[in-house]
Order: structure tokens, then sequence, then C-alpha cells
């Protein structure tokens, strides 16, 4: 797990750079540096982070002192991302095979993150 979130945390920082040389790169590896970023991917992340904010937001009603680990935001973030890609994806009708796999993508990370930070792997959170 922690490779994975080392490998996605590089990606970002990656993608972030690009575009100050006038490059947007897009989940996972599509580089746009002619043309901009198609619609349907801005409004997965959009939808993605809206969908984030309203779970959490959610969250801080029913229990507004419970702790949360950066580790669960990363989580609920690349599940909510890949919802809002499947309804994207249904409501303008994209079954693109690379497409869905992008969000197979997600909704894995999203797993693999979700096993390995249960309380019994949580150590690395704790105090030596």
């Amino acid at each position: 797990m922690i490779v994975l979130v080392a490998a996605m945390s590089l990606w970002a920082i990656f993608a972030v750079g690009l575009n100050f040389f006038g490059i947007d790169v897009y989940w996972p590896f599509y580089v746009a540096s002619e043309e901009p970023i198609p619609h349907h991917r801005l409004l997965i992340a959009r939808n993605g982070v809206f969908l984030t904010f309203a779970f959490y937001g959610l969250m801080f009603l029913r229990d507004s002192y419970e702790k949360v680990y950066p580790v669960h935001f990363l989580k609920m973030y690349l599940f909510m991302t890949a919802i809002a890609g499947s309804l994207v994806y249904i409501k303008l009708e994209i079954y693109a095979l690379e497409e869905i796999l992008s969000l197979v993508i997600l909704l894995v990370c999203s797993v693999v993150i979700h096993i390995g930070s249960k309380s019994n792997y949580r150590r690395y959170f704790t105090e030596n």
C-alpha cells in the first residue's frame, strides 16, 4: 500500500510540475499539450471533489470529533471519483474500454488503500 500511495503522490507532483511548462497530464498518463483536457474528464474530477466534500460534510455532522487520517481522504477521493466517473460515463454514454479501465484502476487503488489502512495495519500511524 505504501508503494501505491507513493506512486500516486509522485504522479500528482509530476502532473502539477508539467503544468507549469504548459503540458497537461490527466489520469492515468494522457498528455494534452496541444488539445485541452476532455470535458468528461474535467466533470469526473469536479464531481469527485464535490462527492468527497459531501461525504466529509456528512461525516462531520454525524460526529465532528472523529479522527480521520490523510490516507482515509485519499481512499475516499479515489472511491468518489470512480463513482462520479461511472455516473458521467453513463450520462454521456461513453463506453470506451480505456475510459472504463481508468475508473477500474481508481477503484482498485481505493480498495487496496482501504484494506491496507485497516486498524490492524496502521502501525505506521502510531508512535514507537
